[in-house]
């Protein structure tokens, strides 16, 4: 086995320091804020089991059918914001609701209102008739406001604290075995180094 010089050894352990340094700046924080979220979502989910999960004010749905295409397609991520006032939502707005135990996405095409109560017609921009029924303000999840193309199957896996928990105990471990592995090396030199002397 080749044998380090001081100069490689010092360069070895220079270039551990920086990766220690970007492990603390970058990996820390990523892990710490999946299992901040994780507890969050896992709280939220016990006080109310039948409530989307929002994040202050924010909630994050996977498009899972074609019927908004090609505005949002299968596999996107989109965002949506609560919204308290339902004179805020106007036509043309996209919207995420509940109907019939499914978290639907849609335009809206009209805005009705009958004995004092705002109805919204929606329609999917792929779909070539209106939804069949008319969607109250009290099941609207929230308004659009971005999307995430084709990554929407991967990051809605966050939402499962089990998922998260695993992801970051295996970016722990990887930089573990690295940083380790790392250390026996430069100590294994050092002594052999050592013993020539």
């Amino acid at each position: 086995m080749k044998i380090l010089t001081d100069e490689q050894i010092e360069k070895k352990i220079k270039k551990k320091k920086i990766l220690k340094t970007i492990i603390k700046i970058i990996i820390y924080p990523i892990i710490i804020f999946l299992c901040a979220i994780s507890i969050y979502t896992f709280a939220q989910r016990m006080i109310n089991p039948d409530k989307v999960i929002d994040i202050f004010g924010y909630k994050a749905f996977s498009i899972t059918s074609g019927s908004m295409e090609d505005t949002l397609n299968v596999g996107d991520l989109i965002i949506v914001k609560n919204t308290k006032d339902e004179n805020s939502i106007k036509e043309d707005d996209i919207i995420s609701f509940q109907m019939k135990n499914s978290i639907i996405t849609h335009r809206v095409v009209k805005v009705e209102e009958e004995r004092d109560k705002k109805y919204f017609i929606t329609k999917g921009d792929n779909n070539t008739t209106n939804d069949e029924d008319k969607v109250i303000f009290e099941n609207i999840e929230g308004k659009f406001v971005k999307k995430f193309s084709k990554i929407g199957k991967y990051l809605f896996m966050l939402q499962d604290t089990n998922i998260v928990i695993i992801i970051a105990l295996v970016l722990y471990l990887i930089y573990s075995i690295y940083s380790e592995r790392e250390d026996r090396k430069i100590a294994r030199h050092q002594k052999r180094k050592k013993n020539e002397q």
